[in-house]
């Protein structure tokens, strides 16, 4: 199932399994990555309730192991809708027996999108529904198409962040696992990282201490978006690894991949929410797309 949600000339679609975006329009310009397999078939898909790999494709918990997949399940299961309206829904999933069988844990995750003049808010809430603490990552992992204007290149495109980011990379293996180490990021005059396909030839970069924010733009055209992410300490941009992939993720993630060489224990594991029972976290992160001739409070 399809949902279509519209404000003014902002429009979105989503769609219930993983409750993934499929679309977001504006001014008649299509922002969201459409998916090709030759590159990358996805869109967005929601990482829950791990992000990356973990070592071995498993983990153990309680002396039990257990498998699952990079960046979890919620991607391939089917969230119910509720509340939907003409420029809001929220999405569902809820622990049941198959989940229980990769993830030993009772859980509520609602994902509510909703659109305001300027832009798509995504407010995600994990509760702990069960009774013992509930172990958790959260990311998000949109897919922008780059160029956004005919005629342009990848290379006319750059990520500009605040001047307050302090950029700092996260040293991963060529395999996407944690080092543990962090290095700092110079940016070209403080604060803007030129794209150019060469910066994926091993896979993703991960940085903390990005302010917050970042704004993909080029000084030849006007289209250019916006991604605001207050509660999520880390971020990481991705196209397929040595490719000319026209598109790029910008993604905002609450959680890291498994140390080199570990076989994570989950109520140990690195960069995790650790839940009571009963109680909730809420992570919040916006996506402003903005068409030729139009003003943006982000840039």
């Amino acid at each position: 199932m399809i949902y279509e949600l519209k404000k003014g000339d902002l429009s979105v679609r989503v769609k219930d399994v993983g409750a993934e975006l499929l679309s977001i329009r504006r001014g008649g310009c299509e922002f969201l990555w459409q998916g090709d397999p030759a590159y990358w078939a996805e869109r967005a898909p929601v990482l829950f309730p791990i992000c990356g790999r973990l070592f071995g494709g498993r983990y153990t918990y309680r002396k039990t192991a257990y498998e699952m997949p990079i960046h979890g399940f919620a991607r391939f299961r089917a969230f119910r809708p509720s509340e939907l309206r003409d420029d809001e829904i929220t999405m569902i999933l809820e622990s049941d027996s198959e989940t229980r069988g990769c993830y030993p844990f009772d859980f509520r995750l609602s994902i509510t999108y909703r659109l305001t003049e300027r832009a798509l808010e995504v407010t995600s809430r994990v509760e702990n529904t069960g009774t013992e603490t509930l172990p958790f990552a959260f990311g998000a992992h949109p897919g922008f198409r780059v160029p956004l204007a005919a005629g342009k290149d990848f290379s006319d495109y750059s990520l500009v962040f605040p001047a307050a980011a302090n950029l700092r990379l996260l040293e991963f293996t060529d395999t996407c696992f944690d080092t543990g180490k962090r290095a700092p990021y110079p940016l070209e005059s403080g604060n803007r990282l030129p794209l150019r396909h060469s910066l994926f030839d091993v896979d993703a970069l991960f940085f903390e201490g990005c302010g917050g924010a970042a704004t993909l733009c080029s000084e030849k055209s006007g289209c250019r978006l916006s991604v605001r992410f207050p509660d999520f300490p880390y971020l990481g941009i991705w196209h397929a690894p040595r490719t000319n992939a026209p598109y790029l993720c910008i993604e905002p993630w609450a959680g890291l991949p498994s140390m080199n060489g570990r076989i994570d224990d989950l109520a140990k594991k690195n960069a995790m929410f650790r839940l009571a029972p009963n109680h909730a976290e809420t992570l919040f992160y916006a996506i402003e797309p903005v068409a030729d001739r139009q003003k943006s409070d982000l840039i």
